[in-house]
This record gives C-alpha cells, sequence and structure tokens, in this order.
C-alpha cells in the first residue's frame, strides 16, 4: 500500500507559525504515522481522532481526523483510501496549538461538508 501526502496553502501558512524546532517534530511525526498507516490494514492508528461526531447524510463517514503530535500540537487532515490504486491519501489541512483544535476543526469540516453542526464533542 502506498501513501500518498499533499498538503495545502493553509497547512502550509500554519507550520510556518512553529518554529524550527517544532516544524521539523510536526514533519518527523507526519511521517512516522504515515508510515504506520502504510502497514495497517485497517483503522486509523494511534494518535489520530475525531474530537467532533460530522454527521453526513446517507450514511457517509466523515475522513476528517486529528493528529495528535504533542501534548499541545494537533494536524487536521483526511485521510482517504484508494483501494483501485492501492494507496491512501492523506491531505495535511491545518497544524494548531491544542487550544484552537475545536475551532479549527469545526471550521474546517463546515468547509469540507457544508455541515452546520458537530456532534459530541469531547477533549
Amino acid at each position: 500500500m502506498n501513501i500518498i501526502f499533499e498538503t495545502t496553502e493553509k497547512f502550509d501558512k500554519d507550520l510556518h507559525k512553529f518554529n524550527d524546532v517544532e516544524q521539523k517534530m510536526i514533519a518527523e511525526h507526519i511521517d512516522t504515522y504515515g508510515q504506520t498507516l502504510k502497514n495497517k490494514k485497517t483503522g486509523m492508528g494511534r494518535g489520530v481522532f475525531q474530537p467532533c461526531e460530522i454527521k453526513l447524510i446517507n450514511g457517509y463517514v466523515s475522513s476528517l481526523y486529528a493528529l495528535k503530535v504533542k501534548q499541545n500540537i494537533r494536524v487536521l487532515m483526511t485521510i482517504d483510501v484508494d483501494t483501485i490504486f492501492d494507496q491512501k491519501i492523506i491531505t495535511l489541512l491545518r497544524v494548531v496549538n491544542n487550544t484552537n483544535l475545536l475551532k479549527a476543526f469545526n471550521s474546517t469540516s463546515k468547509s469540507l461538508y457544508q455541515v452546520e453542526r458537530l456532534l459530541n464533542v469531547s477533549s
């Protein structure tokens, strides 16, 4: 299984707000996560979660997740499985401090899915 990483302008802009040491740590953590995901047949692996439940129509499931990098840094990303080409596509959307996670997750999910409300907020 191949892992394809894509980034967005917002992710790149967010990343530059962190110092060089944090940027390196974020990049290394994302790479390590990708290697772990490459070897997994099912599931998203450790440190990946959805801080809020996103209710989509017709039983669709959201591919938006947060990856815990360290105590105060989270990466928002989508993880999509392409079974035809045997690959997983990870799109890095944002990187934020944990204090801004819910606001960023809410905003990103609304943008991706045009949903009005998130459910089951967890910390």
